[in-house]
């Protein structure tokens, strides 16, 4: 781990849909134009997703899979997005 101005830089293990499904997004609300800015499209678009999750009230203690993660992460916000 790197770290720079109070960051912390990982390297993420991720299978090509998910990839995928960051470039669409990130291509989608126009933040990646050349590869440096598609790896900070999707570096804020992860941000933003873990900072809901931390906001959230769901409990992932105590599960020990990660489809059990899942399923509580899915449950947890069920209803909730429109």
């Amino acid at each position: 781990m790197d770290e720079k101005r109070g960051y912390v830089q990982m390297d993420v293990p991720m299978p090509q849909d998910m990839v995928a499904y960051l470039a669409a997004l990130s291509a989608r609300f126009n933040t990646c134009n050349t590869c440096d800015d598609q790896s900070n499209g999707f570096s804020k678009l992860v941000q933003a997703m873990i900072d809901v999750l931390m906001d959230s009230e769901i409990d992932i203690s105590g599960c020990s899979s990660e489809d059990e993660v899942v399923e509580m992460i899915r449950d947890g916000f069920a209803g909730r997005v429109e």
